[in-house]
């Protein structure tokens, strides 16, 4: 889920990534759930290799941040992962 705080660093991770790219976002708008851009790129550029840089760097990166609520709640997940056998002791291997 993107917040407040998750916003403002996609929004400089996504215009860094493009930079590097030699990429100009020319309309970024974000959403709780989702991200929409538009983007002028050269004209040999990989357009879905482009899209993994945004997509995947940004998760990964933003998943990290101290104040990403996501991010927390990955060990809680994780915990649960490790409980089903107890949630479920017939089917346990």
């Amino acid at each position: 889920m993107i917040d407040a705080t998750t916003r403002s660093f996609l929004e400089e991770f996504f215009r860094k990534t493009a930079s590097r790219h030699d990429v100009v976002i020319v309309e970024l708008a974000m959403l709780k759930t989702h991200v929409h851009m538009v983007v002028r790129t050269p004209p040999r550029i990989d357009l879905p290799r482009l899209v993994q840089f945004f997509k995947g760097g940004s998760s990964f990166a933003a998943s990290r941040q101290p104040d990403n609520v996501l991010g927390r709640q990955l060990e809680i997940v994780r915990q649960y992962l490790r409980n089903q056998p107890n949630h479920h002791p017939g089917e346990a291997i």
